[in-house]
């Protein structure tokens, strides 16, 4: 551990915002934008929350796998330890408390994307809930389609608007009130920066250039 940086780490371990935010994706993030690019229709997109909430279940149990050694060796008086000077000891187990401090700060992200997959499925898609795979996935071809056609479109629209593909697709993924207010701010931007888009005079010697 680098000394000049412990004063700030240890401020910083007592900023109470930075451990006990969750700053893991939103419900709108996960609603319309990671999940939204994905659907095809209304099975296939209670699908992909499925999916995504399955990974984030492997992938907290894993972490909590962790977090349980880590304290397994903070409590450990295993032999090894006795043998190392009082400054192996306590570097040893710092970077076992940092450790499980970023473990902890990662599960609360997690278990904030989690919880808003959850919640989504049982507001919107509650009455899918009974589905079993093989029932979602005789639909694949339709789901291909809308999916697929929906792509061309946002890229022809794109092209239409001189607007990048990815934005284009971000605004179309929100609902149609939200996708107009998103319009209606674009056009006040636009606006706003029209002076900065009329032609500017050349100048006339080199100098005015440097």
């Amino acid at each position: 551990m680098i000394p000049e940086i412990l004063p700030l780490l240890k401020e910083l371990q007592g900023f109470g915002p930075i451990h006990d935010f969750k700053f893991g994706h939103t419900r709108t993030q996960l609603e319309y934008f990671t999940t939204a690019n994905q659907q095809g229709n209304e099975k296939f997109a209670y699908w992909q929350h499925v999916l995504q909430l399955r990974a984030l279940y492997l992938s907290l149990t894993e972490m909590q796998i962790k977090i349980l050694e880590s304290d397994e060796a903070l409590r450990s008086k295993r032999k090894w330890w006795r043998f190392e000077n009082k400054n192996q000891y306590n570097i040893r187990r710092y970077k076992l408390l940092l450790q499980r401090n970023q473990l902890s700060m990662s599960i609360n992200e997690k278990k904030q994307e989690a919880e808003q997959h959850v919640d989504i499925i049982n507001t919107r898609y509650q009455h899918l809930l009974e589905l079993d795979e093989s029932a979602i996935l005789d639909e694949d071809q339709e789901y291909w389609e809308a999916r697929l056609g929906r792509q061309l479109a946002v890229s022809h629209l794109a092209r239409v608007l001189g607007i990048g593909e990815g934005e284009m697709s971000a605004v179309m993924s929100l609902p149609q009130e939200q996708r107009m207010l998103a319009i209606d701010a674009m056009r006040e931007v636009v606006s706003d920066a029209a002076p900065l888009l009329q032609p500017q005079p050349e100048p006339e010697k080199l100098s005015e250039w440097i």
